[in-house]
């Protein structure tokens, strides 16, 4: 069980990148919030992909209106919901 919780983190740690919660970084989750009523960890999941925006991440949810607000500030997106 081990081996494979150690074989597991080291594939999300190789594709994974962790975002701090700075300051602006919260102030722009409220605005997502505020703006097109998400909910708050939707509106936090948003705001990290678009911190890291220079690196065009692609956008996985599987919620609706998270996809749409997503698709609206032009992160490419993919919707669980419809995934092959």
């Amino acid at each position: 069980m081990n081996n494979a919780l150690a074989v597991f983190a080291a594939n999300v740690l190789r594709e994974i990148i962790v975002a701090g919660f700075r300051s602006s970084f919260v102030q722009q989750a409220q605005q997502l919030v505020l703006c097109h009523g998400l909910r708050t960890l939707d509106a936090l999941q948003l705001a990290a992909a678009l911190e890291l925006h220079l690196l065009s991440p692609v956008f996985l949810c599987a919620d609706e209106r998270l996809r749409l607000v997503a698709e609206t500030t032009g992160l490419a997106v993919l919707d669980l919901m419809v995934a092959p």
